[in-house]
Parts: C-alpha cells; sequence; structure tokens
C-alpha cells in the first residue's frame, strides 16, 4: 500500500483556496500532482424539473472521465456547454419537490443531444458589490454524459461564460496525488485540521 496512489478531493468550505494554499499541498509526503476545479453553483432547469449542482471547469482533455455517451459536436463559445453524470436527471424534482420518474430520467437522457438547460445564478453582494441579488439566467446545451457523477464544463467554456456576465471564477477544490496510503492519511488529516471540508474522500487511483 506503500505504492498506491489515492486521490483526496479537498474542499474549503469558507474561503477561498489560493496559490500559498495549494503549494503548502505540495509539500505533503507522497505528494504526486494535483488536478485544481473551478466552480460556479446553479440551479438547472429542463422543463418543469430541476436540480441545484456545482458546475466543476476542468479541463476536459487532462481531467479523465469516462464517456457513456456523446450529444454530438457543439459550437464552442460564450453559452455554457454542460457534461452531466449518467446519474444527474435521476436527481430532479418538480416544483413542489416530486422526484422525477425513473421513465421520464431515461427519456433525457435519450434526448440530451437536442435538449437545452436554463442555468440560475444568485450573485452575492461579496462577488458583485455594485449589484443587490441579481439572479442571472442562461440557457445551456448538453455535449454528452459520463459515468462520474456531477456536472462538468470545459474550463476555458467556463473562463468565456464567467467573462460574459461579469462573475469570478474561482477555485472550488483540489484533487491531490498522493502515494502510499499513510501519507493520504495525514495529508487528509492536516487538511481538516486547516478547515478544509471533513469528508475529503480517499480512493484508489491505480495499483
Amino acid at each position: 500500500e506503500r505504492q498506491t496512489m489515492y486521490v483526496i478531493r479537498a474542499k474549503l468550505p469558507s474561503g477561498i483556496i489560493t496559490e500559498e494554499l495549494l503549494q503548502k499541498m505540495e509539500e505533503f509526503p507522497g505528494f504526486c500532482g494535483r488536478t485544481i476545479l473551478y466552480g460556479i453553483s446553479a440551479d438547472i432547469h429542463v422543463g418543469m424539473y430541476g436540480t441545484s449542482a456545482e458546475i466543476l471547469g476542468v479541463d476536459l482533455p487532462a481531467y479523465g472521465l469516462t464517456p457513456v455517451l456523446s450529444a454530438g459536436e457543439k459550437t464552442e463559445g460564450p453559452q455554457p456547454l454542460l457534461i452531466v453524470g449518467e446519474d444527474f436527471f435521476h436527481g430532479f424534482t418538480d416544483a413542489y419537490g416530486h422526484a422525477i420518474s425513473e421513465r421520464q430520467a431515461e427519456r433525457m437522457k435519450k434526448q440530451i443531444a437536442k435538449m437545452e438547460a436554463e442555468l440560475t445564478i444568485t450573485e452575492s453582494a461579496a462577488q458583485q458589490p455594485d449589484k443587490t441579488g441579481n439572479a442571472i439566467k442562461d440557457t445551456a446545451q448538453f455535449l454528452g454524459m459520463v459515468k462520474e457523477s456531477g456536472v462538468y464544463m470545459d474550463i476555458a467554456c467556463m473562463r468565456a461564460w464567467c467573462q460574459k456576465w461579469g462573475l469570478p471564477c474561482s477555485i472550488s477544490r483540489a484533487e491531490l496525488f498522493i502515494r502510499g496510503r499513510e501519507n493520504a492519511q495525514k495529508a487528509i488529516k492536516s487538511l481538516q485540521d486547516a478547515g478544509f471540508e471533513a469528508d475529503i474522500s480517499l480512493r484508489k487511483l491505480h495499483e
């Protein structure tokens, strides 16, 4: 287990992950690399169903998501293009809080190439000092579906989209690649002691 590579996802519930914090993470014993994820929280609706999610901005070619369904070629630009986990639509509810049916969720999967989603982002006073509580609404398309849970966007697309609306593109979390179980457990404790999310995941990347 000393040679096993582990992935630790670290998130700071309050505050911003700065370059200084990232550099400190690189000092962990067994550190072999890291991936930075950017994030924006949004309400995502398709028709009468929707959910709240954090859209994670990643370097798609390098991040290593596992495709299960493609929605075809899409034109790159400031319009958000989403990649969602295969369980994404199963988490939808209607306006009354009723869960989407299995049949309807599967129908959405089959129609993903043609569907559009409405995104709603509520600006905070901290992000936009000159505005108070304005809700940003935009229309998104789907690029495809992956095995991993979550909602993803290519980081270049996210930066263009944030620039379009004057939103900050902030680091949401970091994934650390740590060699050795003992090193990984020590890194988790150090992160938790520093105020990072307590339920940091620990899983084997490969043998």
